[in-house]
């Protein structure tokens, strides 16, 4: 729901799936960083018995297709930049993708700061990140880190300049469609800091 110049979005306990306390750490989390850095929308969490009630700051979206190509990797190095910052302590957005990331006009901005990774929708329990878009071991510890958030950034790059990365068979298992989008060994490209995975990918075309 969209109220001015706010989204704002309703969650209740039971949805949450994540222990309480965790909830409260991740949410307190999320206003802090979001009240750190400007690449992340600003947000304010109002908790009651039933649950939670976010808000978030609307970005207003820039034609990202105007800018220059030089302009694209400008921004785009300084948004790498500013994950490995996020990353430095600890934060996971935990769900990066092209509808969660604004351009601003000057830089991306993330949005869309979830409460718990794990809920419960349309009376499914679903980890918030979808495949491909989850390391191996985050999917079988069912728990979202930065070895996700580098998976989502290297995807959401590619469309950004232009290049998405290669399609996968939805006959494929889980493992199959990570290796598939993935540009060498998922250990090896988890290693890379998001400088790297981003020179990875405009090496691959000059």
């Amino acid at each position: 729901m969209t109220r001015g110049d706010w989204i704002e979005k309703r969650y209740l306990w039971p949805h949450l799936l994540d222990p309480r306390e965790v909830v409260m750490d991740r949410c307190a989390q999320i206003v802090s960083a979001s009240q750190r850095w400007e690449f992340l929308a600003e947000t304010h969490i109002d908790v009651d018995e039933e649950g939670l009630t976010y808000r978030q700051r609307r970005i207003v979206a820039r034609p990202w297709k105007d800018l220059s190509e030089r302009e694209q990797r400008i921004v785009l190095t300084s948004w790498a930049g500013h994950l490995e910052e996020l990353a430095a302590t600890g934060f996971v957005h935990g769900d990066i993708h092209a509808r969660n990331v604004v351009f601003d006009g000057v830089k991306m901005v993330l949005v869309d700061l979830e409460p718990s990774f794990r809920q419960l929708r349309f009376g499914r329990k679903v980890v918030l990140s979808a495949v491909p878009r989850v390391s191996s071991s985050d999917r079988a510890r069912r728990q979202l880190t930065v070895e996700s958030d580098k998976i989502g950034f290297y995807l959401t790059a590619r469309k950004l300049i232009g290049r998405p990365a290669p399609s996968w068979n939805r006959s494929d298992s889980k493992a199959e469609r990570l290796a598939a989008v993935l540009p060498c060994d998922e250990q090896r490209f988890l290693h890379l800091s998001f400088r790297e995975i981003l020179e990875h990918i405009y090496e691959a075309w000059t």
